[in-house]
């Protein structure tokens, strides 16, 4: 018997170029057969993470059952985390900031290989986590000097200027949206060389509205601690010099979106504007380092020990 699927809502688009949109979708759920099954990546209590062998590229179906009658309510609702990821992943596709591509919500019954339940189903991405990355690099021997090494910069330009980018993808008076969880084994490499990478946001749930203007720098402060517990707990932490290459990458892109008015790392808004101050990029960039990384080192100090409950790197 053919499994049943019942669209919930899908980004929006022309009826024609929906259908078209899903086919691959809908065909690859009714070819998994006994001698076709998906491939599994993931599976917990309360998650399941599949992958389709679609054509022309794989698509990735989420599961996240509710573990408590307020999760149930939420998820009656369209509130529960996985609701949340793709209005969160729409977002970003809409602000034109790299993710995987939404496909679809959707209701899935019986299918001989995945359990009933409502899936988020989104394009796969093809690269590995920033984090496993960093754990290569941080395997090969110190003398060694590579592709892998050599990308490092690249690596920090690209992670520098998606903090950025994402911090003011929003129009300047609305406010920001920041990502809660930045943290490296939630971003795709999907692309690097030695002059140039880029990276995707994979997890896409813990991007919210911040509630604090009062607290303008506060996002910034969140993203990139994300961005460091993370490999400083898993072992595989980068070296200085790297870590302040991504810090002035993101001002750099922060000052090339807008040198009147930096958002992110500014003075109270009753001190005139970067640009009208009469300082230079250089300048502006070295007290906003000033007073930003000694920010970080205390909220790190104050977080405790840095290693993850489940290490990503052990439990991929």
């Amino acid at each position: 018997m053919p499994a049943r699927v019942h669209i919930l809502a899908q980004p929006p688009q022309p009826p024609s170029t929906s259908a078209e949109t899903l086919r691959p979708l809908f065909d690859a759920l009714q070819a998994t057969t006994s001698h076709r099954p998906p491939t599994i990546l993931k599976r917990d209590e309360n998650t399941l993470v599949a992958l389709l062998n679609a054509s022309p590229s794989p698509i990735i179906l989420k599961l996240h059952t509710p573990a408590s009658p307020l999760d149930h309510l939420k998820a009656l609702f369209r509130q529960s985390r996985l609701w949340r990821q793709y209005r969160n992943a729409r977002w970003l596709v809409d602000h034109r900031l790299p993710t995987a591509q939404p496909l679809a919500m959707l209701s899935l019954r019986d299918h001989p290989h995945l359990p009933a339940g409502t899936y988020l189903a989104m394009q796969a991405l093809d690269g590995q986590t920033l984090l496993d990355h960093l754990a290569q690099i941080a395997r090969l021997p110190a003398i060694t000097v590579g592709d892998a090494v050599r990308a490092q910069p690249a690596l920090a330009d690209a992670a520098g200027a998606l903090v950025a980018n994402l911090l003011r993808a929003q129009p300047p008076k609305a406010r920001p949206r920041y990502n809660r969880d930045h943290k490296p084994s939630n971003l795709i490499v999907t692309a690097i060389s030695p002059d140039r990478a880029e990276l995707a946001i994979i997890d896409t749930v813990a991007i919210d509205p911040h509630p604090a203007l009062s607290h303008p720098t506060l996002p910034l402060r969140r993203m990139l601690f994300a961005l460091i517990v993370e490999p400083l707990g898993c072992g595989v932490l980068p070296r200085r010099a790297l870590l302040m290459r991504g810090l002035y990458a993101y001002l750099r892109r922060e000052w090339a979106i807008d040198p009147a008015f930096p958002s992110m790392s500014q003075p109270p808004r009753d001190q005139p504007p970067v640009a009208l101050s009469g300082l230079t990029f250089d300048q502006w960039a070295r007290d906003s380092v000033r007073s930003l990384w000694p920010a970080i080192l205390q909220t790190l100090q104050a977080h405790g020990d840095p290693r993850p409950r489940i290490n990503p790197l052990q439990n991929p």
